[in-house]
């Protein structure tokens, strides 16, 4: 290849003297465009390499075949990690196309844990709060961001490993200090991301920057599906906010150094059961025989998991400690389930306060019929009193809990009775209950 290389310079050396000599003279410079619209005399070309490396990435047997027509490059390339069309405009300032079929990234080998790190230069390493150093490795350390051309990208199928990730569209536009990305579309199995991110580089240290990434997916379960999950939690409808920035490259993710904030809104769907570790805290109620007393009809709750009408929550992060800003509310016929707290992203360590409660619905009519009110003013006044006060009489039927240990095994302790306190709470103002009566108002 470097021989190929020395005629290039050759070439470009003879074409830059004879200009020099043209201008000189007086003469026109800028020879006159061919048939096809070109001043530069190449108008097609053909290569096929048997070996080529990129970035130090073994890409294998790659064949380049390209065009020309007025000015502007079609370039088809072909190898083992990439097949598409690269465009390349007469002027230079125009960012790149880049309209591909599928991208390969190769999944970094693992490292041998025997094996000692000396200057590993595709580590990264901070400061933590008590002054000890957090390292972490970031396949991307020795990358510059602001050398990244600017181009404008479609990627059918992006694989990442042996992961596929789905299609992506993006521009990238470089910057004094690194690189801005700009996500367009995508649908990563279900998936849907928009917003920017932006790669930082100052004094050789990476850092990242996600800034209003919205996400959002329809029927849950299937994006779980794809990712090769047990479907924990269905829905119709996801929708989330993601701000994060975090030290390192995009491929360098990590959360020892996290940062930011995130929230999200499932509707119309279910906890199973199965799979669900965190469902172990809702059966310490022994809702069956609660269900039974009541001589109520919760099939929703039992059996497959918990219906709800929605889930939401939302969350701060700081150096991989996620504390609930707003607690994670499942609300639904069967009940409502509200959890506040911290969980640690490093250590999966839970220190949460997770509160139950009965519908109110469900045990005033009960009430109503033991004294013999159950009648058609009755009925009436009983709803509109769970519209105006129900938040005030949630507390007599409600508990709660301690949660501790971590996301795999988690600790589950009654805390008291006749308590739905979580921090974060929200009350309804005044307004919202009396359009509640109407069925007006949102759950926002």
């Amino acid at each position: 290849m470097s021989d190929w290389w020395d005629v290039l310079d050759r070439m470009m050396l003879l074409i830059d003297q004879e200009d020099a000599a043209l201008a000189a003279s007086g003469a026109l410079v800028v020879p006159p465009a061919n048939a096809l619209g070109n001043t530069n005399p190449v108008s097609s070309l053909q290569v096929s390499l048997d070996a080529l490396d990129a970035w130090d990435i073994p890409v294998g047997v790659t064949r380049v075949a390209g065009s020309q027509e007025f000015g502007e490059w079609t370039i088809q390339v072909d190898n083992e990690l990439s097949r598409g069309t690269v465009v390349i405009r007469e002027d230079d300032a125009e960012p790149l196309v880049l309209m591909m079929d599928f991208v390969h990234v190769p999944e970094p080998a693992e490292p041998d844990p025997a094996a000692p790190v000396v200057n590993n230069p595709t580590a990264g390493s901070e400061s933590s709060p008590d002054g000890a150093q957090i390292a972490y490795d970031d396949p991307m350390a020795e990358f510059v961001p602001a050398d990244i051309a600017a181009m404008d990208i479609t990627i059918q199928e992006l694989y990442y490993g042996t992961r596929n990730f789905g299609r992506w569209q993006a521009t990238t536009r470089p910057e004094p200090s690194g690189l801005s990305l700009e996500i367009l579309d995508s649908d990563m199995k279900g998936i849907k991301l928009q917003g920017s991110l932006d790669w930082i580089m100052r004094e050789g240290q990476h850092a990242t920057r996600v800034t209003g990434m919205d996400v959002s997916a329809s029927n849950v379960a299937d994006v779980q599906r794809a990712f090769r999950l047990q479907p924990v939690v269905e829905g119709e409808r996801l929708t989330g906010k993601l701000n994060l920035d975090w030290i390192g490259s995009p491929a360098g993710f990590n959360t020892e150094s996290l940062n930011g904030q995130a929230s999200f809104r499932i509707t119309n769907g279910r906890v199973n059961a199965e799979g669900a570790a965190a469902l172990k805290a809702f059966g310490a109620l022994n809702f069956n025989s609660i269900f039974r007393r009541l001589r109520l009809d919760f099939s929703d709750l039992v059996g497959s998991g918990l219906a709800f009408d929605t889930m939401k929550g939302a969350a701060k992060i700081d150096r991989g400690l996620l504390t609930l800003s707003e607690p994670v509310t499942v609300d639904g016929p069967g009940g409502k389930f509200l959890t506040s707290g911290t969980a640690n992203l490093n250590t999966t360590e839970l220190d949460m306060k997770l509160a139950v409660t009965l519908p109110i619905t469900g045990t005033l009519p009960v009430i109503t019929v033991l004294t013999g009110l159950a009648n058609p003013v009755a009925a009436g006044a009983i709803y509109v009193t769970e519209r105006m006060i129900g938040d005030e009489l949630e507390r007599f039927t409600s508990a709660s809990y301690t949660i501790a240990g971590s996301w795999e095994e988690p600790e589950v302790k009654l805390n008291r009775a006749f308590d739905n306190e979580v921090e974060g709470k929200q009350s309804r103002g005044f307004m919202d209950r009396v359009l509640s009566i109407f069925g007006l108002g949102g759950d926002d």
